[in-house]
């Protein structure tokens, strides 16, 4: 549903889309995109994206990546370094879900889950403190490096991967889901029964660098009717 200052309490249900420009060369100005197809709207801001070919080699090197459809959870997660990254490439088998029974205990990191379905349940109040991601895409397009045993290229899925369910679970985290839900298909995202979800403690931009393909932004302005939000340094709105 579409939404900003103008429309009342309901919006005008326009589906938010990205915006293309009219061409490569036309720069990133307001001039340089077309008129909205009718019933959308495009994002008022910026949107970044996980990059997941460095959160890819982040756990190789630090021998925190997995795959296949049943990792050893307390081996990936043994201790308390809220930074340790877990990358799971679960594109093999993605119509099995990667289960996650935290047996009430505690667990510390960010977590990605690649090209499969997450399922998380009995975590303490405060059982998991991190990140949760479910991505999707294309490995090439991605530039995922290889697997470092066998350098076997990663897995590539469609939208209809990466999404993970949680219930009877305390978690301190920031979510993320990439699956594009629909009649058929999953949400993204499913906080189930006995669920807890607060903000992560501590968190800051420092975490998304990690995470993300660009740096965050800085601040961010207001401009004009329709909430056009810019990124510092950048000049010119770019939607």
């Amino acid at each position: 549903m579409g939404y900003d200052s103008t429309t009342g309490t309901k919006g005008q249900r326009l589906t938010f889309i990205d915006k293309q420009p009219k061409d490569d060369t036309c720069g990133t100005g307001p001039d340089c995109y077309l008129v909205n197809d009718p019933d959308t709207i495009s994002y008022p801001f910026e949107r970044r994206k996980p990059d997941a070919a460095r959160l890819k080699q982040l756990a190789i090197n630090s021998g925190t990546w997995y795959r296949g459809s049943n990792p050893n959870w307390d081996e990936l997660f043994p201790g308390g370094d809220n930074k340790r990254v877990v990358f799971i490439d679960a594109g093999d088998a993605p119509e099995t879900p990667l289960f996650w029974d935290g047996g009430f205990g505690n667990a510390q990191g960010i977590l990605i889950v690649w090209c499969g379905r997450l399922e998380m349940t009995n975590f303490n109040p405060s059982g998991f403190n991190g990140v949760v991601m479910a991505l999707n895409g294309d490995a090439a397009e991605e530039g995922l490096p290889p697997d470092p045993d066998t350098d076997a290229p990663s897995s590539s899925c469609g939208p209809e991967q990466g999404s993970f369910k949680i219930d009877h679970a305390g978690l301190k985290a920031w979510f993320y889901a990439e699956a594009e839900g629909g009649e058929v298909s999953p949400p993204g995202i499913e906080l189930g029964p006995g669920t807890q979800a607060d903000f992560l403690p501590g968190g800051d931009w420092r975490l998304l660098d990690l995470l993300l393909e660009d740096a965050p932004p800085e601040r961010i302005d207001l401009q004009g009717w329709r909430e056009c939000y810019k990124l510092l340094p950048a000049e010119e709105c770019s939607t």
